[in-house]
């Protein structure tokens, strides 16, 4: 008989988590509720920060829209999304091991979590002083000869310092992930989300565009430093110390952790670029191109609260997993599991319901991208338990055995469905690939986890211990 991704879903919270804690507790245990409350005020007070990032960004982005010309404006969208981009490549995801280890370690082992946090650190600093480096001389080049924009070249070595500034505040914000601090984290988005409003936008107005681009950095800088206080407060208040001394004992993690952990960040990107593109290199490729980026924009907004949720649920079973309490980071996975397809499926069913009229919103035309739509939120509800799953993988650190099994496939059947489907349906083709990538993601992310469970069990049960 075969086994959809759904029934190994159920593998993974039912048999496999199961064989390892026992019976599920009852709605009513206090542990059960406690898992629940974290999950709430966490995803709660994350929202917030996110939201305030975000919106602190969109709202810049609408006055920078009205204080410079169109062309101007779009020259300093590029280079904002340039430094965004390199920002997110460069520190090798030393920002999710940061969030692991920081829930992981908080209460068992302070020292260490010292060690690892300051060998991240140190190398975040590293990325972001190469990745300044590396765009202020690369600059000319890639205006010119990738761009054919030979003034960008200025405006992005007026900004590349914010590419520093930027990896440091992804570094601090995964501190206070992984220590469920997202109230703090909420409060510090906001204080820097007023700077931002203030600081761009006004060199705008008032000085220009290279001022503008100045501000880019300026502003990167203030949201660095309010994060980094929040920060310090919460290691302080945790006594952890970031510590430069003894990271050989913990050098390890970076083959076994960060390095497979970045090249998971780095295989999806090149994989959806290369189908859109062949999508846009068919006949009328463009149009249907432009039908799926609408939907895809509308395929955000369903994934958004998923997304929290999930993220949140992360550093809670993280922490359990540390504090070695089986059954509550069962709890933890279990109630992430089940929150995450509940507000996946309410915020997927709407938009599936009223896909002709949103998609309106993008003009007429776009009515005939209401197939299209459909599937991208099926694909989205499938990806955002997918990302649940991976939880399992990534806590036990078999970022390798995730990459290999999971990722690959993934990205390499986004790729290669597309190539297939796209010259015949279009955007639909690349809608389809979408979905069958996430399907495969689910289902063989739920086989890894219950692999990555029995090996647990086993090495528990033969009194082995890392």
């Amino acid at each position: 008989m075969r086994r959809g991704p759904a029934l190994v879903v159920a593998k993974v919270s039912q048999a496999g988590l199961t064989s390892q804690v026992g019976n599920l507790p009852e709605s009513s245990h206090p542990l059960h509720l406690d898992i629940r409350r974290r999950l709430f005020h966490g995803s709660s007070w994350n929202t917030v920060a996110v939201a305030a990032s975000s919106g602190s960004v969109f709202l810049s982005s609408v006055l920078l829209a009205k204080a410079l010309e169109r062309s101007d404006f779009g020259r300093l969208s590029l280079v904002r999304s340039t430094l965004m981009t390199i920002a997110a490549v460069a520190p090798l995801a030393t920002g999710l091991a940061a969030m692991k280890f920081m829930a992981e370690l908080r209460d068992q082992d302070r020292p260490r979590a010292g060690r690892i946090l300051g060998l991240c650190l140190l190398i975040s600093l590293g990325a972001g002083l190469l990745g300044v480096v590396g765009l202020f001389v690369g600059a000319p080049a890639i205006a010119t000869g990738f761009l054919k924009s030979p003034d960008v070249a200025v405006l992005m070595r007026l900004a590349a310092a914010g590419v520093l500034f930027h990896i440091l505040s992804s570094f601090f914000i995964s501190i206070l992930s992984g220590a469920e601090a997202y109230r703090s984290l909420a409060k510090a988005n906001i204080g820097a989300g007023v700077v931002l409003l203030v600081v761009v936008p006004g060199a705008a107005f008032f000085l220009g565009l290279k001022a503008a681009a100045a501000a880019l950095t300026a502003g990167a800088a203030v949201q660095s430093l309010v994060l980094l206080r929040a920060a310090r407060m919460e290691l302080r208040r945790r006594g952890i110390r970031l510590q430069a001394r003894g990271l050989k004992a913990d050098a390890g993690i970076v083959g076994s952790f960060i390095l497979p952990a970045a090249v998971c960040g780095l295989t999806a990107m090149p994989a959806q670029w290369f189908a859109s593109s062949f999508l846009a290199r068919q006949s009328g490729g463009f149009a249907e191109l432009a039908l799926f980026t609408a939907g895809v924009s509308l395929r955000n907004l369903v994934l958004f609260l998923p997304g929290v949720i999930a993220s949140v649920g992360a550093a809670v079973f993280n922490a359990e997993k540390g504090r070695n309490d089986e059954t509550a980071s069962r709890s933890a996975f279990v109630e992430t599991l089940k929150t995450t397809a509940v507000i996946s499926l309410l915020a997927g069913l709407p938009v599936v319901l009223l896909a002709q009229p949103l998609l309106r919103l993008f003009g007429p035309s776009f009515e005939a991208g209401t197939a299209v739509l459909r599937v991208l939120v099926i694909s989205a509800i499938v990806e955002a338990l997918a990302i649940v799953v991976s939880q399992v993988p990534v806590a036990a650190g078999r970022m390798w055995i995730y990459l290999v099994f999971v990722v690959v496939p993934r990205d390499v059947s986004l790729a290669g469905v597309g190539w297939a489907l796209v010259p015949t349906y279009g955007a639909m083709g690349l809608a389809f690939a979408w979905a069958v990538a996430q399907l495969l993601a689910l289902g063989l992310g739920a086989v890894c986890a219950v692999v990555v469970i029995q090996r647990e069990r086993i090495r528990r049960s033969s009194g082995f211990t890392e």
